[in-house]
C-alpha cells in the first residue's frame, strides 16, 4: 500500500522564505515537535533567483556553489525526513535575493 501524505493545515503548513546573503534555516512546524509526529516532509519551491542549500548541518556560503547544492528558479527541493528539515540551510547563489515557499506535509498512512 502506498504512503499517504496530507498538507499540514493552518499557519504551520506554509512558510515563505526570503533568501539573502545569510544562511537561513526552516521553522519546524509545531505539529512536528509533538510526541509521535516525526513523520513529516517538506517541499520547497524556489520562486526567484537561484539558491545554494545543504542538509548536513553546516550552512552554505553566500554565492559559493562549492558549499552545497544549487537549485534554480522553479526547482523543488524535497526533504523527506525530519532530520533533513532540521539541518536544512539555504543561501542565495547570486547577488540577487531569492525567495521560496515551503509546504509541510504529514504522513497519514
Amino acid at each position: 500500500m502506498p504512503e499517504v501524505w496530507s498538507a499540514v493545515q493552518g499557519s504551520d503548513g506554509i512558510e515563505d522564505l526570503t533568501i539573502a546573503g545569510t544562511a537561513q534555516t526552516l521553522t519546524l512546524p509545531a505539529y512536528a515537535t509533538q510526541t509521535g509526529h516525526a513523520q513529516i516532509r517538506a517541499r520547497i519551491q524556489i520562486r526567484t533567483a537561484p539558491v545554494i542549500w545543504t542538509t548536513h548541518g553546516t550552512g552554505p556560503t553566500d554565492q559559493d556553489e562549492s558549499t552545497g547544492h544549487k537549485a534554480s528558479v522553479g526547482d523543488v527541493i524535497e526533504l523527506d525526513t525530519i532530520q533533513d528539515i532540521k539541518k536544512f540551510s539555504v543561501i542565495r547563489a547570486t547577488a540577487s535575493t531569492g525567495s521560496g515557499v515551503v509546504r509541510y506535509e504529514r504522513r497519514v498512512s
